[in-house]
């Protein structure tokens, strides 16, 4: 039996081995004092896509623009949960608790929820568990959007293969937006053939001038951020880092 209330110490104790960490389903607040991306988020939040991937290197500004796209969909009194994944989530067996907890949060398993997990996930393997939880979630019938942070992190094939069915075998009432900093070990092109994935570039995601303008600010010429533009090609961590170094 997997008993999921939370101690004191802030971690989500199992019977297993390895406690959930609670942090990690909750954005880590980088976005607060951040540029807002409005027309990111109305592209992210209404894509009729299942499924979404945010595919950058790092200083590209995903888990900022994954936060606004959280925050916005809370606004809208949208069921929203996030993962931050990690290169500690090794084994299946360990993710496929972190992902029973991500429904759990999504709010879309229903009346008992907790105790409908904890019996789902009692001796049975990964796939089972998860494939039973979706089953459950599907009797249910209510809709959430699952954000997963740092997908590339994710090495174990098990691990991958988990994803791939949450995102393949949930129904229709679930939306998924993924960031990774390449492109993960679990057929992507496949899923983008059969529609179920979308994948939004670096290219996507750069600042646009009129961004790079707003977030100088007024005390910049046009041929200065013209300039900085075309330089950074709209990078947001160089852009940022000329904004904080002037």
């Amino acid at each position: 039996m997997h008993d999921y209330s939370a101690p004191d110490n802030g971690t989500l104790v199992t019977t297993r081995p390895t406690s959930l960490l609670l942090s990690k389903f909750k954005p880590p607040g980088l976005s607060g004092k951040s540029l807002r991306r409005d027309a990111l988020i109305e592209e992210l939040t209404t894509n009729a896509t299942k499924a979404v991937l945010i595919e950058a290197p790092a200083g590209n500004g995903k888990t900022t623009l994954m936060e606004q796209v959280y925050s916005a969909l809370r606004r809208r009194d949208i069921s929203v949960a996030w993962l931050t994944l990690d290169a500690y989530d090794n084994t299946a067996e360990e993710l496929v608790q972190y992902l029973g907890r991500l429904l759990l949060e999504a709010g879309i398993l229903g009346s008992n929820d907790a105790k409908v997990a904890q019996d789902i996930l009692d001796g049975q393997s990964p796939r089972a568990s998860l494939a039973a939880l979706l089953g459950k979630a599907a009797s249910v019938g209510r809709r959430a959007v699952i954000l997963l942070d740092d997908v590339h992190l994710l090495t174990c094939p098990g691990c991958l293969s988990l994803i791939r069915m949450l995102i393949e075998d949930s129904t229709n009432d679930f939306r998924f937006v993924m960031a990774s900093r390449h492109r993960p070990s679990m057929d992507v092109a496949k899923l983008q053939l059969q529609g179920t994935l979308y994948i939004v570039s670096a290219a996507q995601i750069s600042f646009t001038q009129g961004e790079v303008a707003a977030l100088l600010g007024r005390d910049y010429t046009d041929e200065l951020v013209t300039s900085l533009y075309d330089r950074t090609h709209g990078w947001p961590v160089a852009v940022k880092l000329f904004a904080v170094a002037a």
